[in-house]
């Protein structure tokens, strides 16, 4: 009897005398997604310094303050200097009849109890260092100022920006912003949506897995901060995936595969306690309940401007986008063209049959599980390194949504899911243009419960009597 479709071998590409040239269902595909992913990371890392952006942006304040008025300054480099929490400045100085290539180095807090760790203590010029005076009145009536900030001359240009009308230009800020939590929401509603086709139930927790996830990002950003490594984001990437996958595939596989046994609501039993488990072990084993990370390829790229502001993005906020969209596409990828994907598909749809095929039911569990929190791992990664904090009190909270925007594009799709999530993240944003933050969370979950009356099986999502196969 010819095996069902679902588990036929993947056709390999031939030459016209017939000879294989290329067989992808050898290709590693797990292995490809991850590169190709940190791949994306690096790319965007190269094109700027791993420095505090916030520390930076003051530098180069100082800079345009040492400078004669009326001189053109022109940024080069912000790069962290020789000395602890410390950044350095080159630039180029034009003034009326001469250039020259200058460079300052700015130190940060101190040991004095009354210095904290964003505290400007020291400027060193190449003429030496200024002295304790000047450093006062520099900071006194310069940097702390009441009012607008001191200008920034690393900012980007506006004057040759295309001019938008201000709504326009407003919804187009709002769609920017929305980006990085597009991302989270996405990847962390395909994590729902993997588990959930192939066992037929929600099974919570992977908004704490994202928490944890995002413990693991800081471990990274530290340990690469220690030679202000610019790996430092590959190192919190690599992580986050397989702290996260780690712990889902020891929850997956001693406390929510025997639930599945089970007869009942066992399985939503057991995993609404393993996210509770999971919230008092971060809360129990981290120091403190929220961690900030320094703000990290933050510098503006103007993209056009309304006649009272400039749309901006951020090199973070394309970092978030790319790795939201690589790691859906990889998923369906693998999905579609593995042996994996293939095994999925079977015991999605008869387990029994899959079993007598020789497909083993509880390793294609285990194996979903493991992906599904590297997913949510994902997610937490981009939620530190944008948001530059953490914390185990976000795991419910993200868990909600993201499922919420799995619902809202079609559970039973992976790629339904991953939509919902984006369209989740950008409703959100355009209600915090138009309406106010504080009922923000009310219409998400007003939503919900309308969806569920007039469409349970989402926006994008089939029928029962027809489901999904992506």
């Amino acid at each position: 009897m010819p095996a069902p479709s679902h588990l036929r071998a993947t056709p390999a590409l031939l030459s016209p005398d017939r000879r294989v040239l290329f067989d992808i269902s050898r290709v590693p595909a797990r292995t490809a997604c991850i590169i190709a992913t940190l791949l994306g990371t690096l790319v965007v890392d190269a094109c700027a310094t791993l420095v505090d952006e916030g520390h930076a942006r003051e530098c180069r304040s100082v800079a345009a303050a040492l400078e004669p008025e009326g001189s053109k300054i022109t940024i080069l480099r912000s790069a962290p200097g020789e000395v602890s929490n410390s950044i350095r400045v080159d630039y180029r100085a034009e003034g009326e009849a001469r250039s020259q290539l200058r460079h300052v180095l700015c130190r940060f807090g101190g040991t004095e109890a009354e210095n904290s760790r964003d505290t400007l203590i020291g400027v060193d010029t190449a003429q030496g260092p200024i002295g304790e005076a000047q450093l006062l009145f520099l900071r006194r009536f310069y940097l702390e100022a009441p009012g607008e900030p001191p200008p920034d001359p690393g900012a980007s240009g506006a004057g040759s920006l295309v001019t938008l009308p201000a709504p326009f230009a407003l919804a187009l800020q709002q769609l920017v912003a929305a980006l990085p939590s597009a991302a989270i929401y996405g990847l962390l509603a395909s994590s729902y949506a993997l588990i959930h086709g192939l066992v037929g139930r929600v099974v919570f927790g992977f908004g704490d897995l994202a928490a944890l996830g995002g413990y693991a990002t800081l471990t990274g950003l530290a340990l690469g901060a220690v030679s202000s490594s610019p790996l430092a984001l590959a190192v919190g990437f690599l992580l986050a995936l397989l702290v996260s996958a780690s712990y889902g595939v020891a929850a997956g596989r001693f406390a929510v595969l025997p639930a599945l046994r089970a007869k009942g609501q066992a399985v939503v039993i057991a995993t609404v306690g393993l996210m509770i488990a999971l919230a008092e072990y971060s809360r129990l084993t981290i120091p403190r309940s929220l961690v900030w990370a320094p703000p990290l390829l933050a510098s503006p790229i103007a993209l056009v401007r309304a006649p009272n502001f400039i749309v901006t993005v951020t090199p973070m906020q394309m970092l978030s986008a790319l790795i939201g969209l690589i790691g859906a596409l990889c998923l369906l990828g693998y999905q579609r063209w593995s042996a994996f994907g293939r095994q999925w598909r079977a015991v999605s749809q008869d387990e029994i049959a899959a079993s007598m095929l020789g497909v083993d039911r509880d390793r294609v569990f285990t194996q979903s599980f493991a992906i599904a929190a590297g997913l949510a791992g994902l997610s937490g990664y981009v939620l530190t390194v944008h948001f530059g904090q953490t914390g185990y009190a976000y795991g419910f909270t993200l868990g909600l949504k993201a499922l919420v925007g799995a619902v809202l594009g079609g559970i039973g799709s992976i790629g339904a899911a991953f939509a919902g999530g984006v369209i989740l993240a950008f409703s959100e944003a355009g209600w915090s243009a138009l309406f106010s933050v504080d009922s923000r969370d009310l219409a998400v979950y007003s939503l919900l419960a309308i969806l569920f009356i007039f469409r349970p099986y989402g926006i994008f999502g089939r029928r029962p009597d027809s489901p999904s196969l992506s």
